[in-house]
């Protein structure tokens, strides 16, 4: 029988409702070790803009949180120029959390205490001092990475000054607070390279995120033409920047080509500016209330990232339900899928119109793709295989 392990899981947020990336592969980390018979201790910061009841996860966890206010706020932007820590990461220092942390960890004595985030590591240097449980970081994304791409597609100069200094703070952060943890589970084999080549000396291991296989089913499509997709956070920068990047570069060549092409772009944090546009061919839905639906009704789902990191949940979704992604090779990055084969790129807009042509004129076969895509979910990609994965790691290091 597996040994029955205490985990401490510190998230800089309650990880619900499950629409987006960050809450699906914190919850099912969650979800899935409750299920395999450990007990997990949940201790968030529950942010005002994202506020839950902490009782929404007390059936897969025994969940503390404290309030925070982590609004960005110009005084707080003009403040951090001058401090050393960046100002992403300061937003989430609580010395009430802080307390409450010691409280959590004295009472229950973990096995280990697993950080969701680099961000979080503000409070690893102190909780060395009362407990000697491993610290283990569970790593999104090298997080200076998406700050230092997306400074590189900003037109705005000042913005692109600011996104480059806070760029380099958080590299430093990252830097100085690696070695505060015995191990790290990255999320792409890229990631993990950042770990290594900055001299790690704890375990390291890649292990993805995946999807939950009984919220996705396949629906065979009807549409008359062909209707592309896209899904994800417009509170996230990358986002939005693909997005206007795509209706910029690409889309005004492709409506002009195939007047009768689609494109329906959903996400949470649309502002009513992007919800109210008229452009010949778009719709823009802004949240919509169940994603797998939404993507069920498209027949290719568009990913044109020029930044971000870490790894993107959305297509995996995609790929359960057999919608073929079309994405760049940046948007692509720690998915284990091969070109023309289970998914399409394209990094430029000549080659995403040439994509599309080659749909529309059936010399790339969608069925086929869709087919092969999601047999890869099913072989790699599923949080019931994933997280036996963390078990073990977990299992080795105590």
């Amino acid at each position: 029988m597996t040994k029955q392990l205490k985990i401490v899981q510190i998230t800089n947020r309650i990880p619900f409702p499950l629409n987006d990336g960050g809450n699906l592969a914190t919850y099912n980390i969650t979800k899935y070790l409750h299920q395999f018979g450990h007990n997990v201790i949940l201790a968030s910061l529950n942010t005002k803009k994202h506020y839950q009841n902490p009782i929404v996860l007390s059936t897969i966890a025994t969940v503390y949180s404290t309030d925070i206010n982590t609004q960005i706020t110009l005084p707080g932007l003009l403040k951090s120029l001058f401090q050393k820590t960046p100002y992403n990461i300061n937003r989430f220092v609580s010395s009430e959390f802080e307390n409450l942390l010691e409280q959590i960890i004295k009472k229950h004595q973990p096995d280990i205490i697993q950080f969701e985030g680099i961000y979080l590591s503000i409070y690893a240097s102190k909780i060395k001092k009362y407990s000697s449980a491993p610290l283990l970081l569970r790593s999104h994304n090298i997080e200076h990475e998406i700050w230092e791409r997306t400074a590189q597609h900003e037109k705005n100069l000042i913005k692109r000054w600011y996104l480059k200094k806070l760029s380099k703070k958080i590299k430093k952060f990252e830097s100085d607070n690696i070695p505060l943890f015995k191990a790290i589970v990255a999320i792409t084999d890229r990631d993990a390279a950042f770990y290594k080549n900055n001299k790690f000396q704890g375990k390291l291991k890649t292990i993805p995120a995946g999807v939950d296989l009984e919220s996705y089913h396949y629906i065979k499509k009807s549409n008359d033409y062909l209707s592309l997709c896209f899904l994800g956070s417009m509170e996230w920068m990358p986002n939005v920047q693909a997005i206007e990047w795509y209706i910029e570069k690409v889309w005004p060549t492709l409506i002009q080509k195939f007047p009768r092409l689609t494109l329906h772009i959903a996400g949470k944090g649309m502002s009513e500016e992007m919800k109210n546009r008229k452009i010949p061919g778009i719709t823009f839905h802004g949240t919509v209330p169940d994603a797998g639906a939404f993507i069920n009704e498209h027949d290719v789902m568009i990913v044109p990232l020029l930044s971000g990191g870490g790894m993107r949940l959305k297509i995996i979704e995609a790929m359960a339900i057999g919608c073929c992604v079309l994405s760049t090779t940046i948007g692509a990055e720690g998915i284990e899928a091969k070109e023309n084969h289970e998914i399409l790129l394209a990094d430029s807009p000549e080659e995403f119109i040439l994509k599309i042509e080659s749909i529309i004129s059936q010399k790339i076969q969608l069925k086929n793709i869709s087919i092969n895509a999601m047999n890869l979910v099913r072989e790699k990609y599923t949080w019931e295989k994933l997280v036996r994965e963390i078990e073990k790691f977990y299992l080795e290091l105590t």
